[in-house]
């Protein structure tokens, strides 16, 4: 009789557990439409007109509530105009927008063209880490002849950890003779053609944008070449080693015992 209710209360468990989870998917599919519909209702609206660069970037950053980092004395006295904005927001577009740019005086700009752009500073932030892990663990244990069968088992672990991370970001700012206009990049060989060529990002009206980004090796060896042309920020370097250099070390240990016994065979 004893067996019989075991198994009888055993399949009504099993029972309530299929219902609860199908009671669970249920709810979760009447909520999945209104979730999306959440989702698709949220549209961002922009208003702005073209103008100084400055105080254009500060008017989309109050309006989208993204954050844009920019130096304001790069970009004053720059008219950007940024077409396609909301077209890329109420389509969630992975497209960028058509900009073009002009100076106060109307005169044109490819912002995309690195050879217009100033070096003003280049960094470093090398990382190494050293990462070890040890372990041991032993178990015994006994059977005891008594009365009824006894096993006795004991076991303990530790582990150990040690991590020790060296890094820091540096910093070179570049100041080469001639003031200002001697450190626009297009007075030195320091575009990476090859990967420049290779037109990766597309506009809101289908054209390719053909973004020149820095070749790393070809501004080292202008740093090679010109050591006193970059000075180091000394401070912010150290500052840096001592805030993201650390050593780690953890040690966790258990132990246990146990003991069976069986009373029926």
């Amino acid at each position: 009789m004893l067996q019989t209710v075991t198994s009888y209360f055993l399949r009504v468990c099993h029972s309530v557990n299929v219902l609860r989870r199908l009671v669970i998917l249920l709810v979760l599919a009447a909520l999945i439409p209104a979730v999306r519909s959440a989702v698709t209702a949220v549209k961002k609206h922009y208003t702005l007109s073209a103008g100084d660069a400055a105080t254009t970037l500060r008017q989309f950053v109050e309006q989208s509530g993204e954050q844009v980092v920019y130096v304001v004395p790069k970009v004053r006295n720059l008219v950007l105009r940024d077409d396609g904005l909301d077209k890329i927001a109420e389509t969630g577009s992975r497209k960028i927008a058509a900009v073009t740019a002009t100076t106060r005086t109307g005169a044109p700009i490819d912002i995309h063209d690195g050879h217009v752009h100033s070096i003003v500073s280049v960094g470093s932030a090398p990382q190494d880490i050293v990462d070890e892990m040890r372990r041991a663990a032993i178990n015994i244990g006994r059977d005891l002849s008594l009365a009824f069968p006894v096993a006795i088992k004991a076991g303990a672990v530790i582990s150990q950890r040690h991590n020790d991370t060296d890094a820091g970001a540096s910093s070179w700012t570049f100041t080469p003779p001639g003031g200002t206009a001697a450190s626009v990049a297009g007075n030195y060989n320091v575009i990476a053609d090859k990967v420049s060529a290779r037109s990766v990002f597309t506009d809101v009206n289908d054209e390719a944008v053909p973004v020149q980004w820095a070749n790393l090796a070809k501004l080292k060896g202008l740093y090679d070449a010109n050591p006193q042309w970059f000075v180091f920020n000394a401070p912010a370097a150290y500052i840096s080693h001592a805030t993201l250099t650390k050593t780690i070390e953890e040690t966790i240990s258990a132990a246990y015992v146990r003991g069976d016994i069986r009373l029926f065979e």
